[in-house]
């Protein structure tokens, strides 16, 4: 699911969860098919008022996707719903109307209606314009269709609905008002239907939806590290999820343990990746994985060598001929305090092939700082110098030389 920043409304991708998507891969050049008219009647609805039309003859609700030409998940939709299958049938059961929240003047209204933070967003509208549902984001087929199939069996406002479940709980009416709020980015609200849906029937399994809306909403300052921390837990608690659930759910501890500087929050879900993610992945995941496995080495194993292995691992190949991307490697190098040796010799290199001026004057302050992390401070200021001089018009490199040569004028 795709999220709106900036003042003006504009809608946006946001990152911050470490983001980490876990949007399905859709098949592409599937073999072209006699159109389904059932479907493709819908591709000439360019408004409400058509939409709502043609609701009323064939006796409908409509489905409306809020989304935007830039919006990946979007187009993994719009792909999906082209192609001849399970998710094509389910779609004959409303008439969808797909609106762009940016371009178009009925989309931007919509989107500052219903306070659209993020992209797709799907609406169960019916005639006279009442949502009797909501969701957002597509992350596949399957679970597209499990949303939309549930939303049509029993449509009902979301106040109707939540009088409902006060009046008789049940796990049904929770997990729908669940996906309702988290659309809408109430996410205490959210949170707290999904609380009642595991109580109520525990073995459904939906931890893992909670905790992407509890990580989602820790990212955008709408949920507290305890919230994540609290659906983690009950999602770390069942051992039967996928290796790709297990590192997202690490990946995003690790935020939280990060912007809360307390590395321990992330051990559980470190040590759950060791044991659960295993066997054959995806370069994709494979490279996530790796990434989390240096950190438990680091924290948890306390092996420094081991870490290595992992971060090189994550490297891409050839990095050695980028000088940046050798930068990087150095700096983690230094971070930890691990692997210096080689990472002064790749740095060298780096410095010998980085163009002159102010990429190489990056590289010989990198070298600098190793070798006074190695202990030898007259090399190090011999290299800031060389920075220094490779790009004199930046003042931090005249602070670099006088750094490194302050130990030496010190000594007696």
């Amino acid at each position: 699911m795709d999220r709106r920043r900036g003042a003006a409304g504009a809608l946006r991708t946001v990152h911050a969860v470490a983001a980490v998507t876990l949007c399905s891969a859709l098949a592409v050049g599937a073999a072209a098919e006699a159109p389904d008219p059932a479907v493709t009647a819908t591709a000439a609805i360019h408004s409400w008022a058509a939409a709502r039309d043609a609701a009323a003859r064939d006796h409908k609700l409509v489905l409306v996707e809020i989304g935007a030409a830039w919006c990946a998940p979007c187009k993994a939709f719009a792909r999906a719903t082209s192609e001849a299958g399970s998710l094509r049938d389910v779609l004959t059961a409303v008439v969808l109307w797909s609106v762009d929240a940016e371009t178009e003047p009925e989309g931007r209204a919509l989107a500052q209606k219903h306070a659209i933070q993020g992209l797709p967003t799907f609406l169960l509208l019916d005639g006279a314009g009442v949502v009797l549902d909501r969701w957002a984001g597509f992350t596949g087929r399957a679970e597209f269709e499990l949303q939309l199939t549930g939303a049509l069996q029993d449509p009902l406002p979301a106040a109707a609905r939540a009088a409902r479940f006060d009046a008789h709980p049940n796990a049904a009416d929770a997990l729908r008002l669940a996906r309702f709020r988290a659309a809408e980015a109430n996410i205490p609200a959210a949170l707290r239907y999904y609380t009642h849906a595991r109580e109520l029937a525990p073995e459904d399994g939906h931890e893992f939806e909670a905790l992407r809306v509890a990580a989602t909403g820790f990212a955008t300052g709408r949920a507290a590290a305890a919230d994540v921390q609290a659906t983690a837990s009950a999602f770390l608690a069942r051992p039967e999820h996928p290796a790709a659930e297990w590192i997202a759910c690490a990946e995003w501890l690790q935020t939280v343990a990060q912007r809360e500087k307390s590395p321990a929050l992330a051990w559980p879900a470190l040590r759950a990746v060791v044991t659960h993610a295993t066997g054959a992945l995806d370069s994709t995941l494979a490279t996530r994985r790796d990434a989390l496995l240096v950190q438990h080495a680091l924290e948890i194993e306390k092996n420094p060598e081991r870490a290595v292995v992992y971060k090189r691992r994550t490297l891409p190949a050839g990095f050695e001929h980028d000088p940046r991307a050798v930068n990087a490697f150095a700096w983690w190098c230094l971070k930890y305090a691990v692997n210096l040796p080689e990472a002064e010799r790749l740095m060298r290199q780096a410095a010998r092939e980085a163009p002159p001026g102010r990429d190489r004057a990056m590289m010989l302050d990198t070298v600098a700082e190793i070798r006074a992390a190695r202990g030898d401070a007259r090399d190090a200021a011999v290299f800031a110098e060389a920075a220094r001089r490779e790009f004199p018009e930046n003042p931090y490199y005249a602070k670099q030389v006088a750094r490194f040569r302050a130990p030496l004028a010190a000594k007696p």
